[in-house]
């Protein structure tokens, strides 16, 4: 018979999933600057204040990094595709806009995100594989 765990991380700063204590997320800093492009070399976000989050479930996740909504320099149409994670909330989906057309449900956010995870709430993050994610160091 499978044991049950019931242990909570104990990791300071943590956001935790209240039905799954051992799916678990920590926003932290990006030292230095954040950029997301098109593979043509448009800027879509670029921040010296974005963070990673890291989110740990039965597996580690791919680090995602989120960019603060004023760092964003396109615009982004609401789409009305909506997806639910219990860790942070109801996500929000946005294309951008390109002089080609637009990517279809490229950024998402969570605009009202769950207790625990507000501080996602002024952030947006882009699909990797629709985008180029640089990183510089600090």
């Amino acid at each position: 018979m499978p044991s049950e765990h019931t242990a909570v991380t104990m990791m300071a700063d943590a956001v935790h999933n209240p039905a799954e204590p051992r799916h678990f997320m920590k926003l932290v800093p990006v030292p230095g600057r954040a950029a997301a492009k098109l593979p043509d070399g448009t800027t879509l976000a670029e921040s010296e204040n974005a963070f990673f989050a890291i989110e740990i479930s039965r597996d580690f996740y791919p680090p995602v990094v989120y960019f603060p909504r004023p760092d964003v320099a396109v615009n982004l149409l609401k789409s009305d595709k909506v997806t639910h994670c219990p860790l942070k909330g109801d996500a929000s989906y946005f294309s951008v806009r390109e002089a080609g057309g637009s990517v279809k449900d490229m950024v998402w956010a969570y605009e009202n995100p769950v207790s625990g995870a507000e501080a996602l709430s002024d952030l947006v993050a882009f699909y990797p594989d629709r985008c180029v994610i640089q990183l510089e160091p600090a």
